[in-house]
């Protein structure tokens, strides 16, 4: 009786499937990629499809990331000095009044450089099969934003001015704000915490 039961383990042990081939060190094994996943029984429309980036697209997202990093602190201080000239409208302090043109200048800038790199890397990255709906949402949160602060500037020669009804326009110091709210969720779901790679 002991003796069926180990021929019969014995036999079940032999006839076990083989452990599915693992896949490392990356990336080196990608290459092998239909091959792993034959071995491992998955069917062609289940795998994901290789894709290659250009060089192009490497150095453009490490300007975009430098460049979005370097705005968030200027998102703060132009809240700052734009507050500081608003409470004091007839003698506002100087400090305010000689950064905040410059820091509009170069959230200016910045925008110009993340709207041109993220857009050629949008380009790129719709030919990629394996892309997900992130990045298509940050990208129109950003133009949203960046029609937010084209407006911005043009309401700036009614900034802090008296209207018809004697209440303060604040048209420019609204429309500053809510396109700083786009961005900022914009770069937020590009953090980790968000990402799937």
């Amino acid at each position: 009786m002991v003796l069926i039961a180990l021929a019969s383990l014995l036999t079940s042990l032999i006839q076990a499937p083989a452990p599915t081939p693992r896949c490392q060190p990356w990336p080196g094994c990608a290459l092998d990629a239909p091959a792993l996943a034959a071995a491992a029984g998955v069917a062609d429309t289940e795998r994901q499809e290789l894709f290659e980036y250009s060089d192009a697209y490497s150095t453009r997202l490490t300007i975009h990331r430098i460049a979005s990093w370097a705005t968030l602190p200027l998102f703060v201080a132009q809240v700052v000095t734009g507050e500081a000239l608003l409470r004091d409208r007839t003698s506002p302090p100087r400090w305010a009044k000689s950064t905040h043109k410059p820091i509009a200048f170069g959230l200016a800038g910045l925008f110009v450089v993340n709207t041109v790199t993220g857009g050629l890397n949008a380009l790129e990255m719709r030919h990629d099969p394996n892309a997900d709906s992130r990045a298509t949402i940050h990208t129109l949160l950003m133009l949203v934003a960046d029609a937010g602060f084209v407006f911005t500037g043009l309401t700036v020669k009614s900034a802090g001015t008296v209207g018809p009804l004697g209440r303060i326009r604040t048209k420019h110091r609204k429309a500053a704000l809510i396109s700083m709210g786009f961005a900022t969720i914009g770069y937020a779901i590009m953090l980790p915490p968000f990402r799937k790679d």
